[in-house]
């Protein structure tokens, strides 16, 4: 018989030897946490401990991942796509986006808070957010307006089947405002490190009476399970919780003057004695002290962490490694703080990296702030570029035989004879620190491959030695040399053959006043001449200059640009041609360029950035349109996978139902293979339900040729019987969705699966059909 194969035998025996062991089984405990960071409540799956089966007891073939039938499936992102195929829905998207733009007020900044000064001085780090709740309220009412006047937005819910859903999102956000207005103007994480775990909480002020009730009221609405409730607990029952009360998840301290939540009751009783009896404050050491100053000058989001504790808890480390983080320099680091200010124009973000004394090592490359000439070879149009002012190569090279040793530099020597060239007298002494780039986006109608093109800049101190130095190299180099000349200026051509036999690259450089500029092609170096000589430059563009903020200043160590308006026609042209259709509407929405600056003190980074809100927009719409398609054809390979696995446990279990009910031959149905809607556990199965398939591929339903759908895919078996005894089987699996054209998979009772791409099947196969699929490989 085809089952009594070596292949089958071995199969039997591995399975039938995996049955004696215990096996895992797995539970779902539903909790419901309060994130006061957000102001939302949400729901958490926790995992609880292993269960052991009975021992003897037989265990389901199973595939990787059996979801329960309780379980969310993955969200389908065929209908996003769908959205961003409607350019009338699109229009309405945009339109969306400035009401919310102009409608919504965002909380002003706070130059104070009432959580800061009781904290404990142990924190070591801190968070804090405004109460976004009103913001949030405000984005809801201009949505729901908008899905009364809209049709294509109406249409669009119905379609995909999401309206059912839009009211739970609505009653969310409805819980989110309700639950906000009970907290004041500031949600502040914060907590500090026992060992090397951090022990923290969310703490907020409790503007008015009633929270305890509401929490209460989501306990009895939204949380069925009576063991999986929020705790809260006044201080007297915080005070008086012992062991029995420290199950997991989260744990809430409500007081008349604050409410907090953490995940444990040791934290909140500490939080609750500091706020009850003071004690050495947060604000009496430097970290604190700084928040409080970033407070002053008005802040809408504020972050710090105590870098210089974080590094004290790390394990052990050897003498050698300890030396060496020491001479980076960041052996002194003290703290890490950023804030930001959120208005309907976008955000402004500072931040800062704080040493414990001058910067030195690594944490020293950085040069002051300095005028940045190489963004004058920039063009005024790039979509990505930037500039970073270093000291002096030469000094690096030095650092770096400071912290690694001689020995690591013992072939240096060796490769400076065979060169001829002295590493840091012919070449790095030549070089004064300032290196910037520009990554320009290739033309949407670029013929051959869209390739962007790249330039590097870099300020020298000796242009002509550097040349002596580079013709040495070169000479060495499998590059093709040449020279022209160009108004004015001698451009240095390198060129190489492609090893597939295709175009080679050309490689081109020039020095010019005091840089040198190296370009990925000839008219990429034409570009930054062109830029340098128009003034047509991004130095001199204003670009820069508009993204500063008052008193900021132009000249930075470090400064990284990104125009995102340039960049969609490229990312446009990725697009598949139904989707391209998105350009006119993104073209409504106005960009600007994103820029961070960073500025190097004697002990400190100090770094500034901006967003647009439009911008935002704009890129996550394109981001989404490119993504989105290959979102859905990994997950179709995913499924393609799943539902391989799950044939091929089909067949193992029909192989073991053949062994164990050799007068039934295979099971007839999948059902027969299934638990029949019970509990296997602890119980041997039948030939009616074997237990060898879970309960998800193989329910009690399938049966007749009906299907079982798991994984996007639907399964089905049908047996070829002759008085009640099945000599053969064809297992089909088709994709769920009748509309979508993929793979379909078929096996028989000789093992092989066999594959046929194409429309979704409406019938299971018979076994000839089968057989005349192709094997998968």
């Amino acid at each position: 018989m085809r089952h009594q194969s070596s292949v089958s035998t071995e199969i039997v025996r591995e399975t039938k030897l995996r049955e004696r062991q215990p096996a895992a089984g797995q539970y779902l405990r539903a909790g419901a946490v309060v994130a006061l960071a957000f102001l939302s409540l949400s729901a958490m799956a926790i995992q609880g401990p292993p269960k052991n089966t009975a021992p003897g007891q037989r265990k389901a073939v199973q595939t990787k991942s059996v979801p329960k039938t309780d379980q969310p499936s993955d969200p389908d992102l065929a209908w996003m796509q769908d959205a961003l195929q409607n350019p009338e829905l699109m229009a309405e998207f945009t339109q969306l986006v400035e009401k919310l733009q102009k409608g919504i007020q965002y909380p002003g900044p706070r130059n104070q808070s009432r959580i800061l000064p009781r904290l404990a001085e142990s924190t070591t780090f801190y968070a804090a957010v405004p109460n976004y709740g009103e913001t949030m309220h405000q984005a809801l009412q201009i949505f729901q307006q908008e899905l009364k006047e809209s049709t294509p937005l109406r249409d669009f819910l119905r379609k995909n089947k999401l309206d059912t859903s839009e009211p739970e999102i609505e009653n969310g956000f409805e819980k989110f405002y309700e639950f906000s207005q009970y907290l004041g103007d500031e949600i502040v994480i914060a907590g500090k490190l026992e060992g090397q775990n951090p022990s923290g909480y969310a703490i907020a002020e409790v503007k008015k009476p009633g929270v305890r009730e509401f929490l209460q009221k989501i306990n009895n609405e939204l949380i069925t399970t009576k063991s999986d409730r929020l705790r809260v607990f006044s201080p007297e029952q915080l005070a008086a919780a012992g062991a029995g009360d420290a199950a997991p998840g989260p744990v809430v301290l409500v007081r008349q003057d604050v409410i907090a939540i953490g995940f444990s009751l040791a934290a909140l009783r500490e939080l609750n004695a500091q706020l009850d009896q003071g004690g050495a404050k947060f604000t009496s050491n430097a970290l604190g002290q700084r928040i409080m100053q970033a407070y002053q000058g008005g802040a809408s989001s504020l972050f710090a962490i105590d870098l210089h504790k974080v590094l004290n808890v790390i394990p052990q480390i050897t003498p050698q490694t300890r030396m060496i983080l020491e001479k980076t320099g960041f052996a002194d680091i003290k703290y890490l703080l950023g804030e930001s200010t959120t208005s309907a124009d976008g955000t402004t973000s500072q931040g800062e990296l704080t040493f414990d004394g001058p910067r030195h090592g690594v944490a020293s490359w950085v040069a002051s702030p300095g005028p940045m000439g190489g963004l004058d070879f920039v063009s005024a149009n790039a979509s990505q570029a930037g500039d970073i002012l270093l000291k002096s190569p030469a000094q690096i090279l030095d650092d770096l035989r400071d912290m690694m040793g001689e020995a690591a530099f013992a072939n240096v020597p060796q490769m400076e004879a065979q060169l001829n060239v002295n590493l840091k007298q012919d070449l790095l002494s030549k070089l004064a620190g300032e290196i910037a780039y520009e990554v320009g986006t290739p033309p949407a109608n670029a013929a051959g491959p869209k390739t962007p093109s790249i330039k590097m800049i870099l300020r020298v101190s000796d242009p002509d030695g550097l040349q002596q130095t580079m013709t040495k190299l070169l000479a060495l180099a499998p590059f093709e040399r040449g020279e022209r000349e160009e108004d004015g200026v001698t451009f240095h051509t390198l060129s190489s053959a492609s090893a597939a036999g295709g175009p080679g690259s050309d490689i081109n450089y020039f020095f010019l006043d005091g840089y040198l500029v190296i370009a990925s092609d000839s008219a990429t170096a034409k570009d930054a001449l062109r830029a340098h000589r128009s003034g047509n430059s991004l130095a001199k563009s204003g670009k820069l200059r508009n993204s500063l903020a008052r008193g900021q200043s132009a000249n930075a160590s470090i400064v990284s640009y990104q125009d995102f308006g340039q960049m969609m026609g490229s990312m446009l042209a990725q697009l598949p041609p139904e989707m391209r259709q998105l350009g006119p509407l993104i073209g409504n929405i106005k960009t600007e360029p994103s820029v961070f600056h960073v500025y190097a003190e004697p002990t400190a980074f100090r770094g500034v950035s901006n967003s647009s809100v439009q911008s935002e927009a704009s890129v996550a719409l394109v981001v989404a349109a490119v993504a989105i398609p290959s979102l859905l054809r990994s997950r179709s390979a995913a499924n393609d996978s799943a539902a391989v696995s799950a044939v091929r446990t089909i067949n193992t279990a029909q192989v073991m139902y053949n062994v164990d009910y050799s007068e039934n031959g295979y099971a007839a149905n999948l059902a027969a293979l299934g638990s029949g809607g019970g509990d296997c556990a602890g119980k041997k199965g039948t030939a009616e339900h074997a237990c060898l398939v879970d309960g998800v591929l193989a329910n009690p339903s399938c049966i007749g040729g009906k299907w079982c759908v798991k994984d996007g895919y639907k399964f089905t078996v049908r047996g070829v019987c002759l008085q009640a005894r099945c000599l053969n089987y064809v297992v089909t699996a088709t994709p769920e969705n009748a509309s979508a054209a993929g793979k379909s998979f078929c096996s028989t009772s000789d093992g092989v699966i066999r594959s046929h791409s194409g429309a979704p099947l409406a019938a299971p196969l018979s076994v000839a059909e089968c057989k005349a699929w192709a094997p998968v490989r």
